[in-house]
């Protein structure tokens, strides 16, 4: 993967030092390549929580691009919790929801039959400098859109797949006007809980990034 990573490199580094820059949707691709490929990583420090079918990584591995499936926002984040840290979290999102659930989503729950008892998703988030990066995947295609409406621009900056408006994409926009607070980063955990009624186990690992 030295390849993705050197691409990726000339775009990742003013984001990780905090350097004003604009990404082209090209740009953003190589970033996404960079983030997803440390998800994948991810991904292995529990081998028996994996939750993305192995056809996937392969495809990933051959086409160097990021799933449609997949979604990642960036931030930039101003907490003092943050070494080089990965924090995974795998969902499982049920058939009925959770007494916690919120409640436009128990009719989506009664029609959508797809659920899948145990982890069905997962969320992996990071930080190098002020660069915080959030990746959501899932078995569930639904669900993966469904998470990103609760997920508008703010503090977080959908990274892949691009925005786009009626006339294209203006690029992505580094930093953001709006800063990811550490209080923010540190309630996304249970907010996603409390949306979704998911259950959830948390891990948190180091991990030496190479930028």
């Amino acid at each position: 993967m030295s390849v993705l990573e050197d691409r990726a490199k000339p775009f990742v580094l003013p984001l990780v030092r905090g350097q004003s820059v604009t990404l082209t949707d090209k740009h953003q691709l190589y970033v996404a390549e960079w983030i997803t490929l440390v998800a994948m990583v991810g991904e292995y420090f529990t081998p028996k929580g994996i939750i993305l079918p192995q056809e996937i990584r392969t495809a990933f591995m051959r086409n160097q691009k990021p799933s449609e499936a997949f979604r990642i926002w960036i931030g930039d984040y101003v907490g003092t919790d943050r070494p080089f840290s990965v924090r995974k979290q795998r969902l499982a999102i049920r058939r009925k929801p959770g007494p916690n659930a919120h409640r436009s989503l128990a009719t989506v729950f009664d029609k959508r039959v797809g659920g899948i008892d145990g982890p069905n998703f997962v969320t992996l988030t990071f930080s190098v400098g002020p660069l915080y990066a959030h990746f959501f995947a899932g078995l569930l295609p639904e669900w993966v859109d469904l998470y990103s409406l609760t997920l508008k621009d703010g503090p977080l900056q959908r990274l892949w797949p691009p925005r786009r408006g009626w006339f294209g994409t203006k690029g992505l926009r580094w930093p953001p006007k709006e800063k990811l607070e550490e209080e923010a980063a540190q309630t996304l955990k249970s907010w996603l809980n409390q949306f979704m009624g998911a259950e959830s186990q948390n891990y948190r690992h180091n991990y030496t990034f190479q930028v």
